[in-house]
């Protein structure tokens, strides 16, 4: 019972603490996205135009739009409940399938300040906290974790380095799986929807260059001291050189059941992205929580997030964070990879459990 009642107590003290007086940005432009599609709108802001990279504009693929057509026939206030409900289940749900059965570990998770800041936005990173969860979970099951990456992946195209995971796996029937997948979710998107390929880089090119330098990147950091075009060189090197890295020191091992693989893989994603905002990192936690660690990691993990981007009570705003407090969330991302390269398995604790 404790299992669900404490998160669900913690739950409800966010809501009422921290999100139901907010307009959540990301939620708004979603509804309002949904309810283009279904009278068949354009849901794409102007390419060319500041509008773009107001914070207001859908720049997720064609088809995604539609997951949100039923949340815009409700009442707002409807919708708003009924999308932090599904969220905070993603984060509690995504915990337990990953093993964490531990309430305090849940609770946790969920008083990081990048789930919060999630929720205040309403932001789809609960759900591909979630997604992450179950992609590790059902890797041996090719249609499981393809139709899972499909969606994760064709949500979120910054995510795409995960599929370095399935090469350095040798899962390569779930990695031809997910490709394909990714062709015909994307195509259709591109084919069916107002904005082609190309466009849709566009979009997200003009994006990246504006929200690049506002947000949580590694790309920020760089692009000032040494420039716009060595910053994504540099991002791309670092992002590559932490998967090959914890690809050797995991020689020997089975890559097929590596969970430091797959961290990495999440990592480098982070690494590369040139847009990240803090809710962002909620993603991070998943392979974390998939090693079951003990309490005092995810403790540990929660109280950097709350120092690199805290959630401010009671003005509610999240405060922007100095090149230092970049630098430590990827030195944190950064030991996360490393820690689990080094040792996949936590001691075991005094009840027995491994």
């Amino acid at each position: 019972m404790w299992s669900w009642l404490l998160p669900a107590v913690a739950l409800t003290a966010i809501w009422f603490l921290c999100v139901m007086h907010l307009r959540r940005y990301d939620l708004l432009v979603f509804v309002r996205a949904g309810g283009d599609v279904l009278a068949g709108r354009d849901p794409f802001p102007v390419l060319g135009t500041p509008s773009v990279y107001a914070g207001d504009a859908f720049v997720y693929p064609w088809l995604s739009a539609f997951a949100f057509a039923p949340l815009s026939v409700l009442p707002h206030p409807v919708a708003d409940i009924v999308y932090f409900i599904l969220s905070g289940l993603a984060v509690v749900v995504g915990c337990r399938a990953a093993g964490l059965r531990d309430p305090v570990s849940v609770l946790l998770v969920l008083t990081a300040a990048t789930t919060i800041r999630g929720f205040q936005v309403g932001s789809l990173n609960a759900l591909l906290f979630l997604g992450c969860v179950l992609a590790w979970k059902y890797r041996d099951h090719v249609l499981r974790v393809a139709g899972v990456l499909t969606l994760v992946v064709g949500t979120k195209i910054f995510l795409a380095p995960i599929l370095g995971w399935l090469v350095l796996s040798r899962r390569w029937r779930a990695l031809g799986a997910t490709l394909f997948g990714l062709f015909v979710v994307l195509g259709a998107s591109f084919v069916l929807g107002p904005l082609s390929g190309p466009g849709y880089l566009s979009l997200l090119g003009s994006l990246a260059r504006h929200e690049g330098v506002q947000g949580f990147s590694l790309y920020r950091v760089l692009e000032h001291d040494v420039g716009p075009s060595a910053g994504r060189v540099l991002t791309a090197v670092l992002a590559l050189a932490v998967l090959l890295a914890v690809a050797l020191v995991r020689r020997g091992t089975d890559p097929g059941s590596d969970l430091a693989l797959y961290a990495a893989s999440i990592v480098a994603a982070l690494v590369l992205t040139p847009v990240l905002w803090s809710h962002y990192i909620v993603i991070a936690l998943a392979p974390l929580v998939l090693a079951r660690p003990p309490r005092g990691a995810l403790a540990l993990a929660s109280a950097v997030s709350w120092a690199v981007a805290p959630v401010m009570l009671p003005q509610l705003v999240e405060i922007r964070t100095t090149s230092q407090g970049i630098l430590l969330l990827y030195a944190g991302l950064l030991v996360l990879a490393v820690g689990l390269a080094l040792r996949t398995r936590w001691p075991a604790r005094r009840a027995g459990r491994p």
